[in-house]
């Protein structure tokens, strides 16, 4: 199955979803701060997901987005 991470990016915080392709609400809609305790909240709700099953998407926010971004890519 695969999956997907939607990230609406606001400034110091963002509202993450989950859901499988075929629609099913794996995480409800969360909210996380843009410091080690909310990404860490993100990678642990995420952490169960193989890579290649998982897409994720953000918006580039200027540079709003760039804390969730290096996280992810770290």
């Amino acid at each position: 199955m695969k999956y997907g991470v939607g990230i609406d990016i606001s400034k110091g915080k963002s509202t993450v979803a989950v859901m499988s392709i075929e629609g099913e609400i794996i995480e409800t809609p969360f909210e996380i701060s843009h410091n080690n305790e909310g990404l860490e909240l993100l990678e642990k709700k995420i952490q169960n997901i193989k890579k290649e099953n998982l897409k994720i998407v953000m918006e580039n926010t200027g540079t709003y987005h760039l804390p969730v971004l290096g996280y992810l890519l770290e």
